[in-house]
């Protein structure tokens, strides 16, 4: 289960940045809309999302699935609730107030919900991966500098 985790992280991490780039496109329009992009990314979450849930600690009641995410600080779960608000009135206002034929707009109301999904999926696996190190510093050194001082 460790090695699932150590291998979705990444993935995680790089869908949350194609949400992004995609997104931050539906405003910019830098290049045309790709909607195979955007319908791979939303399959995305679903291939990342399902194996996360497996392995989280805790397959019992929902409220308890999100319990890893406790050990960020305050300011980050303000940014993620932040972002959570985000999505929803982009969400609602592109759909009321935008064609929402226009692939831009489309885009951009789809990649939001991937900020979000992405967002939660990265960093439940982060927290899965490094408190693992964190509680086993023999594979410390696996992950960590030899020190015990993270890498980077």
């Amino acid at each position: 289960m460790e090695m699932l985790a150590l291998l979705l992280w990444p993935i995680a991490g790089l869908g949350l940045v194609a949400s992004l780039v995609l997104h931050v496109n539906s405003y910019l329009q830098l290049f045309p809309p790709s909607e195979t992009a955007t319908i791979l990314v939303m399959l995305g979450i679903f291939a990342v999302g399902f194996p996360t849930l497996e392995i989280i600690p805790g397959n019992t009641p929902k409220h308890q699935r999100l319990a890893p995410l406790k050990i960020y600080p305050l300011w980050m779960h303000i940014v993620g609730g932040a972002v959570a608000a985000y999505v929803m009135v982009n969400f609602v206002v592109a759909g009321l107030l935008l064609d929402p034929d226009e692939p831009y707009v489309m885009v951009r109301m789809m990649t939001g919900h991937g900020l979000i999904f992405y967002g939660v999926l990265f960093a439940l696996l982060h927290a899965r991966v490094w408190r693992r190190v964190e509680q086993d510093p023999v594979r410390a050194d696996v992950h960590l500098g030899k020190g015990g001082e993270r890498a980077g």
